[in-house]
């Protein structure tokens, strides 16, 4: 299933408040926008907001807006995916719970993934050529990462703002840091960080 705007014009794929888990599997979401309507704007491409979803074997790529998937409040699982070619971050997660398997974080402008209070598991991600972070993990965010392949990004892996992030096997290349932990924001102390391997 191919979701695409042959002009850019597409004001983004938005799921709001279910009462049951979205399944996705083998759709590409391609050339999209931000979601605007009247006053109201959201930064994804594709939003979940309070909407379980499991996403399986999906792309998207080229889109054109902050997120190419922002999923906040929610439950979620994504596996074998593929985030590429976007105009900010690759997926942002916000206040939410999963696991994200076997999953491609390629040619982002900022960062590869970037997750904000939530508890995230992740499992063999490839992050390459991402503008900013491979990783960022901030405020009070709780993630473990096994197995990861990190190049040609600025940062590797960044954890910030009380966050915790524990790593066990991890290859970085050319990246101008590997491993950052700091406090960014005032209301927050400084974030932890453990590798392994």
């Amino acid at each position: 299933i191919k979701i695409y705007s042959s002009d850019q014009s597409m004001n983004g794929f938005t799921v709001l408040q279910t009462d049951e888990t979205s399944d996705l599997e083998f759709v590409i979401f391609e050339d999209l926008n931000t979601h605007r309507k009247d006053n109201w704007t959201l930064t994804g491409a594709v939003t979940f907001y309070e909407s379980s979803v499991y996403i399986k074997d999906c792309t998207y790529i080229k889109n054109h807006c902050e997120d190419a998937l922002n999923i906040i409040r929610s439950d979620f699982k994504i596996d074998r995916c593929v985030f590429s070619h976007t105009f900010s971050d690759g997926l942002d997660i916000d206040f939410s719970n999963g696991s994200i398997n076997q999953s491609n974080f390629l040619k982002t402008t900022n960062d590869g993934l970037d997750i904000s209070g939530s508890n995230v598991y992740i499992v063999d991600a490839v992050l390459n050529f991402c503008g900013d972070k491979g990783v960022s993990v901030g405020e009070e965010s709780q993630v473990a990462i096994l197995s990861a392949s990190v190049a040609n990004c600025n940062i590797g892996i960044a954890s910030k703002d009380l966050s915790k992030t524990t790593i066990e096997f991890i290859t970085l290349k050319n990246c101008n840091q590997g491993f950052v932990a700091y406090q960014k924001k005032m209301e927050y102390g400084g974030g932890k960080l453990e590798v392994k391997d």
